[in-house]
């Protein structure tokens, strides 16, 4: 079965009033959003982006642009807008290293980071095309986790332009890293009717969210009735479709299943190809193969994985 791949974007002001619903609704689990840079920079649009984030269902994040200067000032600028808006605890939380901010700089916000908040993990965001600027620096002493960014060529939605990466892009061959956690392999993805960053990671949402310290619900009282989880509801909500359907729920899930690597056309007429479409994903995902699109095949293609 082929490793499952996650789907990210990060967006700052320059995205403008995107559609983070939209964005959500086109497959993308995670939405990584700019909240400061240096010592006295606020992104402008963090905290309508990030409500609309939490708003879609998505795993929130925050990133920090690194510049010259007082590495641990730059943690606490950052630490203070994030805790504002109820982070880092839930969240995916990027250190952007590409500009005038190296070894220095790093090791000092990564240093003062830890303390603020008892090692929260963070990924180091940069490049082979960069990194030489550190003069070799070993990044991976501060953190495991890499974003790394390689760019394939052209604009297309993020799962035909990720067809484009090779396996070895995986490995960055810089900073200590023996593999890349997420890798930035476009920036100009078509995503919300715009171009911007788009961002893969190799495992299930459940692997992803393991990078956030997301904290746990406290154990039922004895006696106390289960209940499903949210998410499992809206699943069960969600229309049961095959062949002969048509309207708005097809052409989702036919956008859906060309996030997940297919080539149909989104028309909203649930014909031959979607079949095959549905099809295709359930026996890549170990479902029941019957062309019927429902919880299971929802949850694969929403989540990564069948939690129903």
């Amino acid at each position: 079965m082929a490793e499952p791949i996650t789907w990210l974007v990060d967006i700052s002001h320059w995205q403008g009033d995107i559609n983070i619903a939209q964005i959500a609704r086109e497959g993308y689990t995670a939405c990584v959003c700019k909240a400061t840079e240096g010592t006295a920079y606020d992104d402008p649009t963090f905290d309508r982006n990030i409500a609309a984030v939490t708003k879609a269902g998505m795993i929130p994040g925050a990133y920090h642009y690194l510049r010259d200067g007082d590495g641990a000032a730059q943690a606490r600028h950052f630490h203070q807008r994030v805790r504002k808006l109820g982070g880092p605890d839930g969240w995916l939380i990027q250190l952007d290293c590409e500009s005038d901010g190296y070894g220095p700089e790093m090791a000092a916000w990564a240093a003062e980071w830890k303390r603020l908040t008892g090692n929260h993990p963070f990924l180091i965001y940069s490049g082979s095309w960069w990194w030489p600027r550190t003069d070799g620096y070993r990044g991976a002493a501060l953190t495991p986790y890499l974003w790394h960014s390689h760019y394939v060529d052209g604009s297309d939605i993020g799962s035909m332009l990720y067809r484009q990466v090779a396996d070895s892009w995986w490995k960055p061959g810089y900073g200590g890293w023996p593999k890349a956690t997420i890798l930035q392999f476009s920036s100009s993805g078509k995503v919300a009717g715009r171009q911007i960053d788009v961002n893969a990671f190799r495992g299930t949402v459940e692997q992803l969210r393991a990078l956030t310290r997301t904290p746990k619900p406290a154990p039922a009282k004895p006696g106390t009735p289960s209940t499903p989880p949210p998410t499992q509801e809206i699943l069960r909500e969600l229309p049961m479709l095959k062949r002969g359907a048509t309207g708005v729920s097809v052409r989702v899930l036919q956008a859906l299943l060309n996030v997940r690597g297919q080539d149909i056309a989104v028309d909203g007429d649930f014909r031959t190809a979607t079949e095959t479409a549905v099809k295709a994903e359930q026996h890549e995902a170990g479902l029941a193969v019957d062309g019927v699109a429902g919880p299971a095949l929802y949850s694969v293609l929403l989540l990564g994985t069948n939690i129903t």
